[in-house]
């Protein structure tokens, strides 16, 4: 136990006697440079962003193209009056109830 406490002692010792941090002529402290970031992580979320709203325009394009042809179908046949009118339904002739063996 004393074989710690004495290494114990002698680090803190060690600690105080290593050199202060260096200061420059003006008195300041010199500071590391700043690590960069990895750069992948942020081209994900954009390259994300940006399928997600090129599906979002392209289905809205979808939808609206889709909503229009739908209203100017009817439009157009109804305004045409050189179609001719409906063919009459008729009814094939039924067969007589004498007519069986």
């Amino acid at each position: 136990m004393s074989l710690i406490n004495d290494a114990l002692r002698r680090a803190q010792q060690e600690q105080h006697k290593a050199t202060p941090v260096q200061v420059a002529d003006h008195g300041l402290q010199i500071l590391r440079p700043v690590e960069p970031r990895p750069s992948g992580r942020g081209m994900k979320w954009i390259l994300a962003l940006l399928v997600i709203l090129l599906t979002g325009a392209a289905s809205g394009f979808i939808w609206i193209g889709r909503r229009q042809h739908a209203t100017a179908a009817p439009t157009v046949a109804a305004g045409n009056p050189t179609l001719p009118p409906p063919a009459p339904i008729v009814a094939p002739p039924v067969a007589s109830a004498s007519t069986k063996k």
